[in-house]
């Protein structure tokens, strides 16, 4: 648990960065949360 990764979110052109945090894990099933960037990427 507490593992992040980093990724790009694309909508219409527009990115964003968001960042995935494992919150619990429960045999094949993992729960986790996402926090999306309060700016866009720059073009």
């Amino acid at each position: 648990m507490g593992a992040t990764q980093r990724c790009v979110l694309t909508d219409g052109g527009q990115k964003a960065g968001v960042t995935l945090t494992v919150t619990k894990i429960e045999g094949d099933k993992v729960d986790f949360r996402f926090k999306i960037d309060d700016h866009l990427l720059p073009e």
